[in-house]
């Protein structure tokens, strides 16, 4: 007996990944619920689940964790600047971030996305990316990809 070939295809946007998963060039998908979200309510996709820790309101799909396999991934993003700056650049950037974060166009936006807001600063970000790099490189020595 001979298994299928598996083959990973990566696409830079997801709006390249969806057109894929629609035209049957991918039997799958991996992607925020935002980019598929339209697609998922008009039936063209089946969310088959969701990475997030816990099941999220107004969402009809398990979590991964719900099926068997001890897996949580959140896609966040981060703002960085060129190291050197001095404190009070740090904090004036850092407060424009703030700001920005708790700013209505970008509550909007979160909502328009179907994105979760995860907004963390300071000493919280730093301990968050530090157990995501950790729990990161945990994977990939456990799929071989690193020693």
């Amino acid at each position: 007996m001979t298994r299928p070939r598996s083959t990973t295809l990566r696409f830079p946007a997801a709006a390249e990944a969806l057109a894929a998963i629609l035209g049957s060039q991918v039997t799958a998908g991996i992607s925020g619920y935002g980019e598929f979200r339209s697609q998922i309510k008009a039936g063209t996709l089946r969310l088959l689940a969701m990475s997030s820790p816990e099941r999220l309101p107004g969402i009809d799909a398990p979590t991964i964790k719900e099926g068997g396999l001890d897996v949580v991934v959140e896609n966040w993003r981060m703002v960085a600047a060129a190291p050197g700056l001095t404190d009070e650049q740090k904090a004036a950037v850092s407060a424009d971030i703030e700001k920005l974060a708790k700013s209505a166009g970008w509550q909007e936006t979160l909502k328009t996305k179907g994105w979760t807001d995860t907004y963390l600063a300071g000493d919280a970000f730093k301990e968050q990316l530090a157990k995501d790099v950790s729990a990161t490189e945990a994977v990939l020595k456990d799929i071989g990809l690193v020693k």
